[in-house]
């Protein structure tokens, strides 16, 4: 064990329990729980006892098959980056600006100025002005941001610092024949001036498009929000092929995928509009701290897949939804996507797909976010794809990050507050039929204020009038308002008993066609329990529902069916709260910034590399007869950023045929191995060559010779004779 190292390292110097340690001598496969494994090594058996096996989907367990790995060298990143904006706005930091009440007029006025500027969206003058077919037009606009007069004294200065700063970075990054993201398609850029971008000239860039797809058009002064408008962006896409047939294909891929916040103000300690009131009718202050963290990002993409050698589109193999990675660190994160397939080579491509492209076509859907855990499969035309994951539901919940929240943040629930609909049919006609009724109306008076009190003699044993509610009315209402509790109503009528009192009129509702049934019902469907309502059916076939129960475990926007009313309708939670008071909405999947304050993963490079390819074969069990095999396991690690190779110390070499001694052993002298290389048929050329064709006793006193004279040879044989 001592003798092995990754690279220059000893493996002794990493921790044991990450990894198990194998060696045979004379072929076959290593075994767990035997001699073949070192002790030093205790990281937990794998399920087969089979060391070298590996997990296949079609039988979902362990086989002794034969897989080997690659790490390609070419086309291996993949990710959107560098992202243009596309008629989005740009704000300043957030900050709380309070006027006190005893403030001088002048200073008051600069105040609100400044808050003014910190609630306005500025133009940040880059859109997409054109689109059809065959080309999209972007414009860099030379116009400027905004009369420097405005929100004196403070000015605009820096807005137009950050705002120009964009174009001249974005200007910068067009180039003839680079490839780009645009929307959701894929374009090239055909025409670019060579020169640069200055204030006061618009540029234009044209793209064509190769795989045709939508963009938004806009103009230079919008000022959509960051996640609205589909962008034009930087794109590299990964491909990879198999180098020869097999039956699955696994691909490793390495993201790093996070977003960050430097130095905008902690919104969530904002403590209410009122206690602001409060300190500004006492003439003080309040300041917000400063935020530095990393919070959460999603990337997603997509995979295709075509035969080798045949003339065919490529094929999106990723089931009718997207592959997703989540992120709020710059550490990276490792996953896998394996692909049963029929018995071939084949090629693969990662394809990014836009995060506010995303939004729009999967909001309140499913994902299938890449995260450690247990396997989730899926098949589709003919192929099995496997990864560690699950799904993920695109809401507000995973899309928002709560740290741009101003004040407490929202507690969410998975309770239905509403449904998108009540009724279903033609609804009846509904008239007021009155009911008889003994009871009065009494007018009384508080203050400047009138109230009227709603009193009814009812049916029972009970011989007293009861109050059935009082309203208060400004004094100049001169009859009773009409009042409706469920489906009555009760009004004058028309007899004034006494100066300060009316006889009651009593109504209800009724419906031209009659209710023929009320019952109450479960809802079903949708990721939760406990929905229920009461429906009501009318002779026409008209039917209402009423909640009754909010149940829990539900998503924003699912569908669940009601029986009896036999209708699908969509539930609305609370998870929308988030979008409340948020001054970056939906900013986990946006595609492009709103504040100089945040940065994410995706602004300079792209957030995704193939690290390897992994291709196996349902072959017979190689045994590997005849050969010293050492084998490593580890398990994931900071210790292992790279793995160069595996090389091992031995202190004692092959197995041979002594001379100078008797039997077979390990030797380091000349002739020795001269003589074997020469008769051994394993080994050596003994098949060519063979003991006939060697003298073996001058060979002997060559040994002896050696021997005598201590010289050895410690060298290593690397090439094949």
């Amino acid at each position: 064990f001592a003798g092995y190292a990754i690279g220059d390292t000893l493996l002794e110097n990493y921790t044991n329990a990450k990894l198990a340690l194998y060696f045979k001598s004379d072929g076959g496969r290593p075994r767990e729980d035997s001699a073949d494994r070192y002790t030093e090594g205790t990281i937990g058996n794998v399920p087969s006892a089979d060391a070298f096996s590996v997990y296949w989907d079609a039988t979902g367990r362990p086989e002794g098959y034969f897989s080997g790995t690659r790490t390609p060298s070419t086309q291996t990143q993949f990710g959107v980056y560098s992202p243009i904006p596309n008629g989005n706005k740009y704000k300043v930091g957030y900050e709380v600006v309070t006027i006190g009440e005893d403030l001088d007029n002048s200073i008051a006025e600069d105040l609100r100025a400044k808050k003014a500027k910190i609630k306005k969206d500025f133009a940040r003058k880059i859109h997409v002005v054109s689109a059809n077919n065959t080309n999209v037009t972007l414009r860099i606009s030379g116009g400027s941001i905004i009369e420097s007069g405005s929100f004196a004294p403070h000015g605009v200065e820096d807005v137009k610092t950050a705002i120009n700063s964009g174009r001249v970075a974005a200007d910068e990054n067009f180039a003839i024949g680079n490839e780009y993201m645009v929307g959701s398609g894929i374009a090239v850029v055909t025409a670019v001036s060579d020169t640069p971008w200055e204030k006061g000239v618009s540029k234009d860039i044209v793209f064509k498009w190769t795989e045709y797809g939508k963009v938004t058009l806009t103009n230079a002064d919008d000022t959509y929000n960051s996640y609205d408008t589909w962008l034009i962006q930087r794109l590299a896409i990964g491909t990879v092929s198999n180098n020869r047939e097999c039956e699955v294909t696994e691909i490793g891929i390495k993201s790093t995928v996070y977003r960050q916040i430097t130095g905008f103000a902690n919104v969530n300690a904002y403590p209410g509009d009122e206690k602001i009131r409060d300190i500004e009718k006492e003439n003080g202050s309040f300041s917000l701290g400063s935020l530095q963290t990393y919070i959460s990002r999603l990337s997603f993409f997509t995979l295709q897949i075509r035969a080798i050698g045949v003339s065919a589109e490529w094929q999106d193999i990723t089931g009718g939804k997207l592959f997703c990675v989540k992120g709020q660190t710059p550490q990276p994160h490792y996953n896998f996507i394996r692909v049963s397939h029929p018995f071939g080579q084949y090629e693969y491509r990662l394809r990014p797909y836009p995060g506010n492209v995303a939004l729009y076509n999967f909001k309140d859907k499913e994902v299938w976010e890449l995260k450690k855990g247990s396997l989730a499969s899926y098949r589709i035309n003919g192929y099995e794809i496997s990864f560690a994951g699950k799904l993920l539901f695109l809401d507000e919940n995973s899309t928002c990050n709560t740290e741009w929240i101003r004040g407490k943040i929202p507690a969410l629930t998975s309770e239905v507050q509403s449904v998108s609909s009540y009724s279903q049919g033609t609804s009846p006609i509904f008239t007021w039929v009155a009911v008889p009724v003994y009871g009065y109306i009494h007018e009384s008076n508080s203050g400047i204020k009138k109230i009227f009190t709603y009193y009814e003699y009812p049916k029972g044993p009970k011989n007293e009038f009861v109050v059935l509610a009082k309203k208060e009315v400004d004094s100049s209402v001169l009859i009773p308002p009409v009042l409706t509790i469920g489906d009555y109503q009760y009004s004058i009528n028309g007899k004034n008993l006494t100066v300060k009192e009316w006889g009651m009129k009593k109504e209800i509702l009724t419906p031209s066609s009659p209710v023929t049934l009320t019952q109450s019902v479960t809802a079903t469907g949708g990721s939760g329990s406990g929905l229920s309502f009461q429906v009501t059916t009318y002779a026409n076939g008209y039917r209402t529902w009423t909640q009754l129960t909010k149940g829990i475990g539900y998503r924003n926007n699912q569908s669940v069916y009601i029986p009896i009313a036999n209708v699908t309708v969509k539930v609305k939670t609370n998870v929308t709260d988030l979008l409340k008071r948020n001054t970056n909405p939906y900013d986990a999947v946006s595609d492009y910034i709103v504040y100089d304050y945040e940065k994410t993963s995706h602004l300079d490079s792209p957030e995704h590399e193939i690290v390897y390819v992994n291709e196996q074969v349902s072959q017979q069990v190689p045994q590997y007869d005849k050969l010293a095999i050492a084998g490593l396991r580890i398990n994931s690690s900071k210790e292992w950023t790279t793995f160069s190779n595996l090389s091992a110390y031995f202190k004692k070499g092959i197995i041979v045929e002594r001379l100078v001694t008797n039997g077979r052993s390990a030797t380091n002298l000349l002739p020795e191995i001269a003589y074997a290389l020469l008769t051994d048929a394993t080994i050596g050329a003994g098949t060519l060559i063979g003991a006939d064709q060697v003298n073996r006793d001058r060979m002997k006193e060559a040994a002896l010779f050696c021997q005598a004279n201590n010289f050895t040879w410690d060298g290593i044989i690397d090439e094949k004779l």
